[in-house]
């Protein structure tokens, strides 16, 4: 932190200090613990209706801080909680001295709490065999996204690291899983909630919570909206149910297709004059869609030759889990596409790395896309590579190009919406929807490839209509502003949150005391 920065800090936890100490209420909250005496000041003791939820308080501060804080919230609803920790992760996490400083130490304040440590707590023997016992396979998803690469590198074991990290993480899933089991033979908690689904041991928790017939919900952070986080009724948070969020937002109308087009100018670095949802979004592109090439790139798209666009998504990023088809990996598609193009001179291929990949911390991000194909497109000069780095708006690209090919990114329905086709090589969120072509073979995937490249196609008016309608549904539709925008507790008061209502419509829906919009119809 910079001095000025320091000044801040220091005044504002100093007032919330002496807001703390003074029984008054607080307001300043820089840090974990004087935000949960904020939560703790603003929890109702006496507000009990018997029914209690069950928690899992696991893995960073992220999701530590908002069990203890969703714990207070389900409080004020009634609701008593159970959080499950683990006591090595919080220690190494809250390590502030004396105790009235840290975060951890001040959970055990929340009324109605109780605490269920993973590491001592009775277990299940069988259960903990049973998962000691599962294939590497079931947890290569999970061993992938902590190592930044992709679940075929698991598989293969192409690092000595992976074997001993799957095991790990077994022995920490028999923990979890057996500790569950236990718990769930003497008690029917009203909820559990779980943090992913997919990621470390949560895929194992929630198996064992949906086959000992408990309710689930599964909750995760939205990282396209500030703030905002996600849930699913008995799967993984980001498996969202697609078809039910779309039914339940309604028919079409001029005001969502006013929104979407708002959207749209923001994406092409336009201004859009309505205040409000667009505030908080992350804008991916960093240039105006009108904004010059580069004299190279300017130079590349010359001529009549058939061009394609290829947009891979971010390697690493927990969307891609579990969502391979026809190709075993992002990477082993891309090698396919590019040996196609070597093989097919007279057709040109932009290769552009996902602009998000600049916002990823390096140790986040072991495989960048545009290095990888600079290594495997040397000497193919009907091959244009745009790093990550390179500030061209993606969307500029697609006038001169004939299809463009996703493995499974959102960018697949944006360029469908712009009226460029798209194949796609995985599985995306939206799949089914008929917005993009969704080969089943790799036979057929390139025999689409050959048609689109050579005659021009365009989408048919039902694809873009349905592009609009999901694309509607996952920026505006589905997310609740329910956390803080920093999704650490220091972002969070308990009654003052930036969107108070929506806030509070999140966890009504997450405890049943509101339907789930998505549930409604199906």
């Amino acid at each position: 932190m910079d001095l000025n920065k320091n000044i801040k800090f220091g005044f504002s936890y100093l007032k919330g200090e002496m807001q703390s100490m003074l029984g008054l209420n607080i307001n300043s909250t820089p840090t974990a613990r004087l935000a949960l005496n904020q939560w703790i000041s603003k929890t109702d003791k006496n507000n009990n209706n018997s029914k209690e939820i069950l928690i899992t308080a696991l893995r960073n501060h992220t999701w530590i801080e908002w069990a203890a804080y969703a714990a207070c919230v389900f409080k004020n609803m009634g609701y008593n909680s159970t959080l499950l920790f683990r006591k090595s992760e919080v220690a190494k996490f809250y390590t502030e001295k004396p105790s009235f400083l840290n975060f951890w130490e001040g959970v055990k304040n929340i009324p109605g709490i109780t605490l269920v440590d993973i590491e001592s707590a009775p277990f299940d023997k069988q259960t903990y065999d049973r998962f000691i016992q599962m294939p590497d396979e079931y947890y290569a998803a999970a061993t992938a996204y902590d190592f930044h690469v992709e679940k075929e590198d698991i598989i293969n074991n192409i690092d000595p690291a992976y074997a001993p990290a799957t095991k790990v993480l077994k022995i920490k899933t028999a923990q979890i899983t057996s500790v569950l089991k236990e718990l769930y033979k003497s008690k029917k908690y009203h909820r559990t909630i779980l943090y992913s689904g997919i990621i470390s041991d949560s895929r194992g928790a929630m198996d064992v919570s949906l086959e000992s017939k408990q309710e689930l919900v599964c909750v995760e952070g939205w990282s396209w909206r500030s703030g905002h986080v996600i849930y699913n009724y008995n799967a993984p948070a980001l498996e969202y149910n697609v078809k039910g969020w779309m039914n339940s937002l309604g028919a079409w109308n001029e005001q969502k297709e006013k929104e979407i087009n708002s959207y749209i100018k923001f994406l092409d670095g336009e201004k859009v004059n309505e205040p409000g949802w667009l505030d908080n979004f992350y804008l991916v592109q960093r240039s105006k869609i009108n904004a010059e090439f580069s004299k190279e790139l300017n130079d590349f798209i010359q001529g009549d030759a058939p061009i394609a666009v290829l947009a891979p998504n971010v390697i690493g990023d927990s969307s891609l889990l579990n969502r391979e088809t026809i190709f075993s990996s992002l990477r082993t598609w891309m090698k396919s596409i590019i040996t196609y193009f070597k093989n097919n001179p007279d057709k040109k291929l932009i290769i552009r790395a996902h602009p998000a990949e600049v916002w990823v911390a390096d140790y986040k991000l072991k495989i960048r896309i545009g290095e990888l194909a600079q290594e495997l497109c040397k000497d193919i000069p009907n091959i244009f590579i745009l790093d990550g780095r390179d500030k061209t708006n993606t969307f500029s690209l697609l006038p001169y190009a004939r299809v463009g090919l996703i493995w499974l990114s959102s960018v697949g329905f944006d360029m469908v919406i712009r009226g460029l086709p798209v194949i796609a090589a995985a599985e995306p969120k939206y799949a089914g929807l008929g917005i993009v072509e969704e080969p089943k073979t790799q036979e057929e995937y390139f025999e689409m490839l050959n048609a689109f490249m050579q005659t021009q196609h365009r989408p048919k008016p039902e694809q873009i209509q349905k592009g609009k309608e999901f694309q509607y549904m996952v920026f505006k539709g589905f997310s609740f502003q329910a956390q803080g925008t920093t999704y650490r507790a220091n972002s969070c008061q308990i009654g003052n949150m930036p969107n108070q209502e929506e806030h509070d419509r999140f966890y009504k829906i997450l405890v049943g005391q509101e339907p789930a919009p998505d549930l409604i119809n199906a």
